[in-house]
Parts: structure tokens; sequence; C-alpha cells
């Protein structure tokens, strides 16, 4: 009997690392070059994963000082054999909203993908 306790905690422990998330490549990103302040300034971004194994594709926004942010994507990756050939993607619109005037940077993802940048001029 503790044996099949042991195998349960096995299985479950199995369970939890198929869930980890992975980084993948934010491909598009639509930045308004200026916004208000105190106002929803909608951000417009597009995630992409390789092939039908990737699902729950996510992407976030990660604040990095007070007028520099990150945008990173993730996403899981489960298989029990062939993936199908296919794209997979995930449009994202993420409300922007300050309340201090001024030039905000944006990085969009981090390596190994392209790593680009915008700015938005917030009044």
């Amino acid at each position: 009997m503790p044996i099949l306790i042991v195998l349960i905690a096995a299985c479950s422990g199995i369970e939890q690392s198929q869930s980890t998330r992975y980084p993948i490549n934010i491909s598009k990103a639509l930045i308004p070059s200026t916004g208000q302040v105190n106002l929803n300034i909608a951000i417009a971004l597009q995630a992409e994963a390789p092939n039908g194994c990737w699902n729950d594709l996510k992407i976030n926004l990660n604040k990095v000082d007070d007028h520099h942010f990150l945008f990173i994507a993730t996403g899981q990756y489960t298989t029990k054999g062939a993936c199908p050939e296919v794209m997979i993607y995930q449009d994202t619109i993420i409300n922007f909203k300050v309340a201090t005037a001024g030039k905000y940077y944006f990085q969009i993802n981090e390596s190994p993908y392209p790593v680009t940048g915008d700015t938005l001029e917030v009044k």
C-alpha cells in the first residue's frame, strides 16, 4: 500500500511539470506614439508558437522601472507524440494607463527572440 501512495505522488509531480510555461515570440506590436495621462492607451500585440503542441499563450507587461516596460509572451508545450504543423497565434490588447506625463519605453521580447523597442509619449 505505501508503494501505491508513492506512485501517486510521483505521477502528481509529473503533471505539474507538464504545466510549465516557456517563452515564445511576440511577432507584432502596435504601440501608439502618443497618449493621454489617466486614460487607457490600447497596445495591440500578437504572440506566436511554431506548432500545434503549444497552448495557453499569454502576453504579460512587466515593469522594469517607472518609464521602462517589457512585454514577454509565454505558452505551455504539451506533446504525446507528433505535433501538428500549424502556427498558433494569440492576439492581446493591453490597456496601458499612467498618471505621469513623459516618454515611456517598451521592450518587446527577450533573447533568443528578436528584441525590439518602441516609445510612447504621454501628455
